[in-house]
């Protein structure tokens, strides 16, 4: 029967069967994740807490990088097809287990327009998501969430410099370092400089690059 059948609301336990085998597919990494992403989506999105418990509910060995490397590139954030809500609703049945595997896998920062007349990036102010504020809140250890976090700043593909890429996480990092919580003040500031050396070490490989070719 059609695909879309498998998401309907009276239907978990087909599709707890069907995101089961498409989770059982995409860890043996012999499958191109890239062309199930739409998928992927929809059942997020439908069957919101039968996606997450098999995709996310336990630990695969084979995943250094994360559900969320497998389809950022083509589809953004798979797991935030959930709604918010929903999302929240899992972390809530055991928030110190889950709130930091939902730490790695969502969009971290938000852009906001400052007061002022420019249209730019420049006059954008970059804050914590609602999403991530709401798991810290949850989180009965601020820490493993932060960890969570931390695998925005270790991106495994860019376009443009690493700098480029890791501004918006930089201008995080940087407000969140005046934090009122210590711990979450001690995070950034350590993420400030672990992305900093990373930067450098980046711009010097470049230039050896250059070099080479000279």
């Amino acid at each position: 029967f059609p695909c879309t059948t498998l998401f309907r609301s009276e239907a978990g336990d087909a599709a707890a069967q069907f995101a089961a085998r498409l989770a059982a597919a995409l860890g043996d990494y012999r499958s191109h994740s890239e062309d199930f992403g739409d998928l992927a989506c929809t059942l997020f999105d439908l069957q919101p807490l039968v996606a997450l418990d098999a995709f996310l509910s336990k630990p695969n060995p084979k995943r250094h990088l994360g559900f969320r490397a497998r389809f950022i590139a083509r589809h953004g954030s798979v797991v935030q097809c959930a709604q918010e809500e929903a999302l929240l609703q899992w972390v809530s049945a055991d928030p110190q287990n889950r709130a930091p595997v939902i730490a790695r896998e969502i969009d971290i920062f938000e852009k906001k327009k400052a007061d002022t007349f420019g249209l730019d990036d420049a006059s954008s102010e970059v804050e914590l998501s609602p999403l991530a504020s709401r798991l810290l809140a949850l989180a009965p250890d601020k820490a493993p969430v932060l960890q969570g976090f931390n695998r925005h700043f270790h991106p495994s593909y860019w376009s443009g410099s690493l700098a480029q890429t890791l501004a918006p996480y930089q201008a995080l990092s940087e407000k969140l370092a005046n934090h009122a919580d210590p711990v979450v003040a001690a995070w950034a500031q350590e993420a400030l400089e672990v992305m900093r050396q990373r930067i450098e070490h980046d711009r010097e490989m470049h230039i050896r690059e250059e070099q080479s070719f000279e």
